[in-house]
Order: structure tokens, then C-alpha cells, then sequence
């Protein structure tokens, strides 16, 4: 368990203060282009939880906000190709959050950053699982040092592992301790403040929460996956995209 005094002398250490995210007045964005104000905001917020959690270990990557639909965020390794003339082609990681993550609460815009920045550092420990999408023990044991345990059900007693994983804030964690040193009003613009009603489709998507199978059906319905064993012997049963998480 890490102490609030610990992490405020890692941010004494490193200079990590208020000024380390450029915003040492929330309202004085007055020379700024929105593009600056918001990507300047995204890239200082990683470099701190870098420093903090991770000792700034991981490495540059692009920042994006191109997830849509449910999706919180996604991590998708080596995305981006940088041509060098003379050398070997660059490549770059990428951490893509929702824009409409924006409009939730500070620590869960940053628990869910922190949560993408840990599926970067286990690809660069190279002990990423290799089936798309699953949660492995080495994830959730990186995810419970930094202050976010996780499991299937986001209970204490839930499984440290799988396709679909909810985490929390432990409140004397290392996460919540470093969000202490963030500004609360973080993100100077939000996205996608008003979307478009749409009537619901009359076949919905179904996802198995053991083996991320999907199936199309109609609303309500009760259906069991037989894919694989495990999902068998724990009968397992499709869920809508609105009953799991999808980061």
C-alpha cells in the first residue's frame, strides 16, 4: 500500500506539480488552439501516470480519441508507421479513448487511461495474451500494483482473468494517491455532448463474457454459448453490449 506522502515526494522528485501539466490557471487557454488545449492535456496526463505508476518505463505513443460506440478506450499495438529514409520504418503504439469519456468523472477518465497504459506496458513486457481481447493473470496483477484491481464481475471474489473485465479504485492505491496531484477540471473540452436517438434494431448483438463469441438475435433472449469447454462447464450465457464492458 502506498502512502499519500510517498507519492507526493515521486512528484517533488520528478517536478510532477500542477505547472508539470501546463495548466497552472484552468481558464487561461486564451493563446491556445483547441487542438493544443486538448492534446497538450492528453499527452501531460500519460506522462505523469507514466512517471508515477510506471516509473516512466513506458514508451511515446499516439494518443487518440477514436473509439466509438460503448468502448470506453482500446489499446492497439504498433497502429502507426513513421517512413525513415535510410533506416529502418518507425512504429507506434496506440491508446484511443472515447471522446464521450469526457464527460465522466476525473478518475474515471484517468482509471481508464491507466487501464490502456497497462495493456502497453504488458506488450512491451511481451506477456500479452495471445488471443485478442483477453485479460490475463499478468494483466490483472499490474492492474491491482497500480491501484486498479479488476476482475470478470468487478467483485473482490471475481475472476482475475478473461475477455471482459470490470476494475475499480482502490482508495489507498497508488492511483488514487497520484490523482490527488492532478486538477480536478482536467479536460478542457468535452465530446459528443448530445447523440442522436435511434430506434433499437430489431436483432441485437450478443456476446459471450468466457470466449467473446457473438451472435445475432432477437431482444431478450436467453441463450447459452458451447463454444469451448469452459464456457460449457460454467454455462456460460450471452450477454448484450449494454450488460458488459467493453475496454
Amino acid at each position: 500500500m502506498v502512502s499519500y506522502k510517498e507519492i507526493k515526494n515521486k512528484v517533488a522528485k520528478v517536478g510532477c506539480t500542477t505547472n508539470f501539466f501546463g495548466i497552472s490557471n484552468l481558464n487561461d487557454w486564451s493563446t491556445k488552439t483547441p487542438t493544443q488545449e486538448l492534446w497538450e492535456s492528453y499527452e501531460a496526463a500519460f506522462d505523469f501516470f507514466n512517471q508515477m505508476l510506471f516509473d516512466g518505463e513506458l514508451p511515446q505513443c499516439v494518443l487518440n480519441f477514436s473509439c466509438k460506440g460503448r468502448a470506453n478506450g482500446a489499446f492497439t499495438p504498433a497502429r502507426w508507421e513513421k517512413q525513415v529514409r535510410g533506416a529502418k520504418n518507425k512504429t507506434s503504439h496506440e491508446i484511443s479513448l472515447n471522446p464521450a469519456l469526457l464527460q465522466k468523472p476525473i478518475d474515471r477518465i484517468m482509471s481508464v487511461l491507466v487501464r490502456l497504459m497497462v495493456h502497453l506496458w504488458q506488450y512491451q513486457q511481451g506477456t500479452a495474451s495471445d488471443h485478442q481481447g483477453y485479460h490475463n493473470r499478468h494483466w490483472s496483477e499490474k492492474m491491482a500494483d497500480v491501484g486498479l484491481p479488476a476482475t470478470h464481475d468487478g467483485t473482490v471474489e471475481g475472476r482475475k482473468s478473461g475477455y471482459k473485465m470490470q476494475h475499480w479504485s482502490e482508495p489507498e492505491g497508488k492511483f488514487a494517491q497520484a490523482l490527488k496531484e492532478m486538477p480536478q477540471n482536467y479536460f478542457p473540452w468535452q465530446g459528443e455532448i448530445s447523440l442522436k436517438t435511434q430506434q433499437p434494431p430489431a436483432r441485437i448483438k450478443y456476446f459471450c463474457p468466457v470466449c467473446n463469441s457473438s451472435v445475432m438475435a432477437g431482444k431478450n433472449r436467453k441463450m447459452l454459448c458451447i463454444q469451448t469447454e469452459e464456457c460449457e462447464s460454467t454455462r456460460a450465457q450471452f450477454q448484450t453490449e449494454a450488460e458488459v464492458q467493453l475496454v
